[in-house]
């Protein structure tokens, strides 16, 4: 839920930025200012935290008691993972180098495939091996 908390919000940022830059006082049909951008940013940031800490605490009451992973130490590069990958959306939507919609980013960008096909290895990995 937090993750995908976080990327609408990091799409909200980049609609909220990109409209200000034009000279735009609100967004069209959306109900937000030009003046809401750094609480966006800030709320943002704080959901992609609130994700990472969700993904610990799983692994650390869920992951280990669970028979499903066969070796569930292998799931601990998924939330340094999952922090890197967001970091990096909210680190280019600073920078006003984001797409409108940080999914189609991900499929197009080289480095959150990577990230994404890492942490696919290791809850594949944690299942099998």
């Amino acid at each position: 839920m937090f993750v995908f908390l976080s990327l609408s919000l990091a799409k909200r940022y980049t609609e909220v930025g990109r409209g200000g830059s034009f000279g735009r006082e609100t967004v069209e049909g959306r109900g937000y200012v030009a003046k809401d951008a750094p609480l966006i940013f800030g709320l943002g940031l704080s959901t992609a935290a609130s994700a990472v800490l969700i993904m610990v605490l799983y692994l650390i009451n869920e992951a280990f008691g669970a028979t499903f992973y066969r070796t569930p130490l292998l799931l601990w590069p998924v939330p340094g993972l999952l922090f890197l990958w967001l970091g990096r959306i909210w680190l280019l939507a600073g920078r006003d180098e984001l797409d409108d919609d940080p999914i189609r980013f991900a499929i197009r960008d080289a480095g959150s495939l990577g990230l994404g096909a890492a942490i696919t290895l290791s809850f594949v990995l944690a299942w099998l091996v």
